[in-house]
This record gives structure tokens, sequence and C-alpha cells, in this order.
């Protein structure tokens, strides 16, 4: 914060996209400065408890007890198409299931653009069409294909200017192509005989 010249400016809210542990784990920091902690149901739970579901990925980190692990009280426990109001702004969420439980996107509507944080659900390296667009990881224990094309099908409903995601590149224009690109991802890639008895395609 302070290398930015951030930290004059106080932090009142930190969204937690989703419960890994690269997402959470200086969330108590910010809660003992004063700051509400944010995450959806489904992965409230993991955030408090910091139980397998934070850190199943982070091999290193099996040998830590339960409870000295990341994790952090939730102070609002929100859900699909709550508003939240920060920074002299409207954060409406969008629980987006299948990467984890809680996942889920913040629109925001800055100077007229339509803005989404997307956590880990969408990965986007830049090119001029849906090939740009990459799928989430899927090796979390509460990873879900069935329930994560779901998401995806309601995602590229989504009117999207700007996507900033919490790894890969940011997408600054047309975020909606990338969300549609990620859709269509799903469709090509998921159709093998390797699903098929995942997800019964209609």
């Amino acid at each position: 914060m302070e290398y930015w010249g951030l930290s004059k400016y106080p932090v009142t809210h930190v969204f937690i996209t989703h419960s890994h542990f690269d997402h959470i784990e200086n969330a108590l920091t910010f809660r003992k400065m004063g700051a509400k902690i944010v995450a959806v149901a489904g992965d409230a739970e993991a955030v408090e408890s910091g139980d397998d579901r934070v850190i199943d990925y982070g091999p290193f980190y099996k040998d830590i007890p339960r409870g000295k692990r990341f994790s952090c009280p939730v102070d609002i426990r929100a859900k699909d198409g709550d508003i939240i109001r920060a920074a002299d702004h409207e954060f409406q969420v969008f629980h987006l299931p299948g990467h984890t439980d809680g996942s889920h996107f913040l629109k925001v509507v800055v100077g007229g653009k339509i803005v989404y944080f997307t956590g880990d659900i969408e990965r986007a390296y830049y090119k001029d069409d849906f090939r740009g667009a990459r799928l989430a990881w899927s090796g979390g224990s509460d990873y879900n294909r069935k329930v994560f094309f779901e998401s995806l099908k309601r995602m590229a409903s989504l009117p999207a200017d700007v996507l900033l995601p919490s790894h890969g590149q940011k997408t600054m224009v047309d975020g909606w192509k990338i969300l549609q690109g990620m859709y269509l991802r799903a469709l090509l890639d998921w159709r093998g005989a390797s699903v098929q008895d995942e997800y019964k395609w209609d």
C-alpha cells in the first residue's frame, strides 16, 4: 500500500473473492486495522476455520495445525444480488460457484464503465478474440465442473467492459468477449469423452 502511495487511504472493506490461502492470508491484518471482511456463504466458513479448502493445493502448509493456518472472522456474509457500499461506490455480488463454493464476481460502475473484480474465476491472456480466455484452475477440493459450467453460462450473458482478475492480464475493453469466450471454451473443451460422465450435455 505504501509503495503505491495508497497508505493514506483507509481500508474499510476487504472483499474475499474465494477462500484459497493466497487470497485471504492478509485479511486478518486488515481486520485488525478496522476493515470489514466480506465473503460469500460457502467460502465464509472456510475463511473462518482455515480448513483444508484453504490450503488443499499448498502441500507446504499441510503440516500447520488447523486454527494456526490462514483464517479470519467474516463480518459480512454476502449472497447473490447483494449490494455493498464502500469507497463511495456500490459493489454488486454475483455468486458464481464452481472454482470454489463461494466464488463470485463484484460489479461496480466507474465512469460509465462496467467493471468486474473476477477473482480466480476468469483469466485472460489478451488476444483479439475468445482464444485469450482461460478457465479457472480446477485443482481445489471443492471444484465442481458441472456447477462451474452453469456459472460460465450465466457469465456469458453479462455486459462487461473491464475485467480485473486475481491472476493473468487485466481486460480494459470489451470484457464481455472474454466472458463469452470462456463459455465457448468450456463448450469446446468439455465435450470430450473424458467428461461425458461428469456432465450430461443436453
